[in-house]
């Protein structure tokens, strides 16, 4: 599986396909602590990285604990990160998340 950094460097640039998953996010800012929301602009910043990261490398990226990212993913109504990302893959094309 590749790494958060490398899976965002070999994305390629194009319509933003993760629209249902990133309005989920963009309605529930509000409701999101200062380290949630650090994960979500993580999120948003690259969301086809963010498919393949796993809960370590995200909360790297987003500068807060791992346990962030799984409070992270339950407040925008998934029951577990690895459904948040599910939910992000489905809204992308297959050939955008090939893996490098």
């Amino acid at each position: 599986m590749p790494s958060y950094e490398a899976a965002r460097s070999a994305r390629p640039d194009g319509p933003d396909r993760h629209a249902p998953v990133l309005a989920r996010l963009h309605t529930s800012l509000a409701s999101l602590t200062s380290s949630e929301r650090k994960v979500a602009e993580a999120v948003r910043r690259d969301p086809e990285a963010s498919v393949y990261a796993s809960v370590t490398e995200l909360s790297v990226a987003a500068g807060v604990g791992e346990t962030t990212v799984l409070r992270f993913a339950r407040k925008l109504g998934y029951r577990s990160y690895q459904d948040f990302k599910m939910a992000l893959a489905r809204t992308s094309s297959p050939k955008t998340l090939r893996p490098p």
